[in-house]
């Protein structure tokens, strides 16, 4: 049970291992696309940290535009993990 757990515990460090190269690449993307000033000495952030703030707020509570965008993803995705499920006799989402 113990090889379980830390194999559990591998995989949802590499995901956000990913997950935080994904973000740091966006960021960057907008940051060199728009050149902007969204840092100012009430928030206390970086440029670079504005950005990443603002990518991770949009992802945590996306509005209806982006539903409509990444719904059809997340059903994919969804599928996958229910395909990969069956076939490995797991039948969880974790």
């Amino acid at each position: 049970m113990e090889n379980i757990i830390e194999l559990n515990q591998v995989r949802e460090h590499r995901k956000q291992y990913v997950a935080e190269q994904v973000l740091a690449r966006m960021t960057k993307a907008l940051l060199n696309a728009y050149q902007t000033r969204l840092a100012t000495p009430a928030n206390n952030l970086s440029d670079y940290e504005a950005i990443s703030k603002f990518i991770h707020d949009e992802l945590r509570y996306p509005d209806e535009t982006m539903a409509e965008v990444i719904f059809p993803i997340i059903c994919d995705r969804l599928e996958q993990r229910l395909r990969h499920s069956a076939k490995t006799n797991q039948g969880e989402l974790s």
